[in-house]
């Protein structure tokens, strides 16, 4: 791949590939998706790993399947509405030195709706012996601006869709302590765009568009623990390893001068494409619960979690040929989240949930970027269940208000000069039903 193919792709994927998913101020930090269950939605996610009272666990935790008497199924719908929009201060032209300004456009709210689902499926072998399988989205989402908007150099698009299929089985080695654990793999397909300005054109404000499409099959493990002090008090405990990708698809320039394409290696073409390849790795996460009842109406929740974003200290760019041509310093850190909850059982048949969080962005100010203007968020949960003999229904809603996060973004010559401050929030509603036989 020529060396200004492998730069625009670098620079493409920098900022947005590492997001992909961007609903950057949704869910969780980067472009993790919390949104698995909506039993544990309305606890904010406090206790997900210990309560194992409905069929998440089996991706929160495969141990707490131990807890589970009957086999099963379970259907979630989330629908998660994040808005995002940025108070535009300054910003400048690439192919002018940083001098030129770009306009007043702040590209509208990059959010929008989208429906997020999860099926798990159980089957109660014995008491101590269970097998599970989970299909879900563990990391997705994605934002869009306005063609004409003063960040346009930066990002357009960036939009990703991932699938995860795993298959469990848990085992009771004693009254106390549960094991789990499962094998995942993991789908992901990406599409990031941008504008590119035409450098072949006598007239420098015409732009073209790059964008970047590409898939790949990757295979990762989660492990868990259950430990039941009592009828009344249990932690729990999992680790989500990390997934490896290597994303493989192409690069399409279009909408430029025919002299940009032919030095683009695409002489009397409208558009050019090249092969492309770049590593992704999504991140380990490594959580720990606790549920405890305090009387025969009350429980309270509380959950830790770390998810270790420093996979993105780099991002490699390979050519056709496998030689690396950028490897472009990211500087993701390692963020945390804590929630509190507490559950009311009113009686047998109506259940109420309550939860708190804060979630902790993955990336520093200085290294901020508009597909992922990631920031601390703060969560505020209510949920309510329903549950008769055979079948139980929950719906849960959280509000998430993110800190306002600024952002200065420049690099001369290729994407220009960006800044401002983003102020975002998020709106989510979760639905399940269960089936139980």
């Amino acid at each position: 791949m020529p060396k200004v193919h492998s730069i625009r792709m670098a620079t493409v994927l920098m900022a947005g590939g590492v997001s992909l998913a961007a609903m950057q101020q949704a869910q969780a930090a980067g472009f993790q998706l919390k949104e698995q269950s909506a039993q544990s939605q309305g606890n904010a996610f406090a206790g997900a790993t210990a309560t194992a009272s409905d069929l998440s666990t089996i991706y929160f935790n495969p141990a707490g399947m131990t807890r589970l008497k009957h086999s099963g199924m379970d259907t979630n719908i989330s629908y998660i509405v994040p808005s995002s929009t940025l108070t535009l201060e300054n910003s400048s032209n690439p192919t002018s030195g940083l001098g030129t300004p770009l306009g007043n456009g702040n590209g509208g709210d990059a959010g929008g709706g989208v429906f997020v689902p999860a099926f798990y499926g159980m089957y109660s072998y014995d008491e101590d012996l269970k097998f599970g399988l989970s299909i879900n989205t563990p990391f997705g989402l994605s934002t869009e601006y306005e063609d004409g908007w003063a960040g346009r150099y930066h990002g357009l698009k960036s939009a990703i869709m991932s699938i995860n299929v795993t298959p469990s089985v848990a085992y009771r080695i004693n009254k106390n302590l549960s094991v789990g654990a499962g094998v995942s793999l993991q789908y992901v397909e990406a599409e990031l765009t941008k504008a590119v300005t035409d450098v072949g054109s006598a007239n420098i404000a015409n732009d073209g568009k790059s964008s970047l499409q590409g898939d790949d099959i990757g295979f990762g493990g989660r492990i868990g623990l259950l430990y039941e002090f009592n009828d009344a008090t249990r932690v729990g405990a999992s680790y989500q390893s990390r997934v490896r990708h290597n994303l493989k698809g192409e690069v399409e320039y279009k909408g430029l001068s025919a002299a940009t394409i032919g030095a683009l290696n695409g002489a009397g073409k409208q558009s050019v494409t090249h092969d492309a390849s770049a590593k992704l790795v999504t991140p380990d996460i490594f959580s720990i619960g606790v549920s405890h009842d305090l009387n025969e109406k009350w429980t309270v929740l509380g959950e830790a979690s770390r998810t270790q974003w420093s996979t993105f200290k780099h991002l490699q760019v390979l050519d056709n040929n496998g030689v690396e041509d950028e490897n472009i310093y990211q500087n993701y850190q390692a963020s945390h989240f804590v929630a509190l909850g507490a559950t009311y059982r009113h009686d047998k048949h109506n259940t109420f949930r309550f939860g708190m969080a804060f979630d902790e962005g993955a990336v520093e100010t200085e290294h901020r970027t508009v597909r992922i203007p990631d920031a601390d968020r703060y969560w505020l949960s209510v949920g309510y269940g329903y549950t008769a003999d055979n079948f139980d229904v929950n719906i849960g809603y959280s509000y998430i208000k993110a800190a306002d996060a600024s952002l200065y973004e420049s690099n001369t010559g290729t994407d220009g000069m960006i800044s401002g401050t983003y102020d975002s929030d998020v709106n989510i509603l979760a639905v399940n039903a269960t089936w139980k036989f």
